[in-house]
């Protein structure tokens, strides 16, 4: 069954939650407040820590969710082993525009796949785009493309539109969109990634 979990400030009473009793093999009601840890025949864990973040816990894997609507996924101390991010940005011209952007620690690795997908108003054209990248920071330097990037799928109405993955020189890396003059285009993107630190 689905499972909603709505934005709840930090510390306070979380309702009830069911739990799955391995030992007499039953679902079980307990009250949740933040920081519940399941006992030993319990195997969630909730909490609403003080960034606004929710984090769900199931045996050794964590799934977080914070109020920018960004997943994370990790481990059950939950340093976090990747997760999902969406964002939207409108285009009115050919001016490269950063859709997305994730900063990147020090030392760490990430392989992203990106889906985008741009709307001219009232639909008149249309594009999607599949894009892959590798990108790493290390040694205290900045973050580098890990090989080229790969475009997956490009599927276009206007062959003038474009979008990839770029490094901004610095300590991130981005999802860059291009539009076309005198042209209102919606651009949405999800991004996904993997994390591998040190």
């Amino acid at each position: 069954m689905p499972l909603f979990l709505p934005q709840v400030p930090p510390g306070t009473q979380m309702g009830q939650f069911p739990v799955w009793d391995q030992t007499n093999r039953r679902w079980q009601t307990v009250t949740l407040t933040d920081g519940f840890e399941p006992t030993p025949t319990q195997t969630y864990r909730i909490s609403a820590l003080n960034s606004g973040d929710v984090q769900l816990r199931a045996a050794n894997v964590a799934l977080g969710w914070n109020p920018a609507g960004r997943l994370t996924f990790g481990d059950y101390g939950f340093n976090t082993q990747g997760g999902m991010r969406h964002n939207t940005v409108a285009t009115t011209d050919a001016t490269v525009t950063t859709l997305y952007t994730e900063t990147l620690t020090d030392p760490v690795t990430h392989m992203v796949i990106a889906q985008v997908v741009a709307d001219q108003s009232a639909g008149a054209s249309s594009a999607g785009y599949l894009l892959a990248a590798t990108i790493k920071r290390t040694g205290g330097g900045v973050a580098t493309l890990v090989g080229a990037v790969t475009a997956l799928a490009t599927h276009e109405d206007v062959a003038a539109w474009n979008a990839t993955i770029d490094v901004d020189g610095a300590n991130s890396y981005r999802i860059r969109v291009t539009g076309a003059a005198g042209t209102n285009i919606t651009w949405r993107c999800i991004v996904q990634y993997v994390q591998q630190v040190g």
